[in-house]
This record gives structure tokens, C-alpha cells and sequence, in this order.
């Protein structure tokens, strides 16, 4: 859904293939690991082999991603045979602009230093590109991890 939200068409070797925008695999495991979480009930806790399995992707990789949602305040932790995670915030509180800027909008999208570029302080990509990260991530202020699960009880039971 949001990793094919702008398209482009290009030619390669007289073939047409479509180029999507895509996040990164690590902010597509936060959101659905935010909204598996958010369909489970207040006091259940989840594992993280239990939401790898679920989703069918790597427990190793689903880690880091546990991890920097914990330390972004997203979840909780408890370790030991009943640990586990679960929200730290109400999946009505968790929107996703906000979530996308921390974890795949949090630096620039070119680096003019590093080169340097040539054309650094007489070229305005930086400036665009980053006019055009603030427009998707505006996009999605006031979508919340709620409105993801909107229907609620269908993926519930898919969950269970």
C-alpha cells in the first residue's frame, strides 16, 4: 500500500518495468509489526518469533526493527519466559507521518558534502528532494496505526 505510492515508467533494453517509490523493509516490518501489536488485547504481550511467523520474515532483522521501536517509545519490552512486547502508546496516538520522518525520513536524501559535489550552493536538488519528503510524510499526518487496522475484528482473526 504506501510502498506503491508514487510510479514512475522507465525503457530498459526496449522492456517497460514500473519503478515504485518504496520505504525500506525495516520501516514496512515497524508498521506492521505496530499494527499487529495494536490488534492484540491491552494486557497481551507478543513475541517477536510469533510476529515473524506471522509475517513470514527474518526474527533477526524483525529484531533491530523491535528494537528502535522500543527505543523510539513505540513499545514496550519485558524479558524472561512471560515476556515479551506490546504498545507503549494507543494505536490512536501512533501516526504514521511521524513514524515514517523517524525512521526513513530522518536524514537528507542527497549528501552535497560528501565529494564534495561540484555544485554545491549553486543547485537546488537538495533543497527540492527535501521539499518533496516533507510532502509524503505529510501525507500521512493524522493517518494513525488505528486507521491501518481500521477493521479491527477481521484481522483479529487473522491473528489468532
Amino acid at each position: 500500500m504506501i510502498a506503491n505510492v508514487f510510479r514512475r515508467q522507465i525503457r530498459s533494453n526496449n522492456i517497460t518495468k514500473i519503478k515504485t517509490m518504496r520505504i525500506t523493509k525495516h520501516t514496512d516490518y515497524a508498521i506492521r509489526s505496530l499494527m499487529y501489536l495494536s490488534l492484540k488485547d491491552e494486557e497481551d504481550l507478543a513475541s517477536i518469533r510469533e510476529i515473524s511467523e506471522f509475517f513470514k520474515i527474518s526474527k533477526n532483522h524483525l529484531m533491530k526493527v523491535i528494537n528502535r521501536l522500543s527505543q523510539d517509545g513505540y513499545i514496550t519490552s519485558s524479558r524472561g519466559k512471560h515476556g515479551g512486547i506490546k504498545l507503549a502508546k494507543s494505536p490512536n496516538a501512533i501516526e504514521l507521518g511521524e513514524l515514517l520522518r523517524k525512521l526513513e525520513l530522518d536524514g537528507p536524501m542527497v549528501d552535497c558534502e560528501t565529494g564534495p559535489c561540484q555544485f554545491m550552493g549553486n543547485c537546488t536538488l537538495k533543497c527540492r528532494l527535501d521539499a518533496a519528503k516533507s510532502a509524503f510524510a505529510n501525507t500521512f499526518d493524522g493517518i494513525t496505526i488505528a486507521d491501518l487496522a481500521a477493521d479491527r475484528s477481521a484481522l483479529q482473526a487473522l491473528i489468532h
